[in-house]
């Protein structure tokens, strides 16, 4: 609006007044110019801000979730590994009998039974993770 009542005042003044008109009509637009780059600029700003709280919470989200995850990750985890290990153990039982095929056959029976129990531990683990 200033602007245009200056071009319109310039178009009607003579002489110095004319001029004066001139650079002030020249200033003005200047001015505006540089309202309106550092307007962009603010404007850029307030939306990167605004992403960045937006990603900030979610990372805060995501690790909170990931906090109140691990014990019962670890728990699983370590479970799933006792059990491997009790099935390998139980797997000695196997060259621990010998020629008492009775008792290699019992140990054959509770080593699949270990292994199966293992496995689906490590399965129900893997679910839980992948949640």
């Amino acid at each position: 609006e200033a602007l245009k009542r200056v071009t319109e005042e310039q178009r009607t003044a003579s002489g110095e007044a004319g001029r004066q008109f001139a650079q002030l009509g020249t200033a003005l637009r200047s001015a505006q110019q540089q309202v309106a780059g550092e307007l962009g600029k603010i404007r850029t700003s307030k939306v990167k801000a605004e992403q960045d709280g937006k990603t900030k919470a979610a990372e805060a989200r995501d690790q909170k979730a990931f906090q109140d995850m691990l014990p019962e990750c670890q728990e699983r985890s370590n479970t799933s590994e006792d059990l491997v290990d009790k099935a390998i153990i139980t797997s000695e039982m196997i060259q621990a009998a010998g020629e008492d095929l009775p008792e290699a056959k019992r140990a054959v029976d509770e080593t699949e039974t270990a292994v199966k129990v293992a496995q689906d531990s490590i399965s129900a683990t893997r679910v839980f993770l992948n949640q």
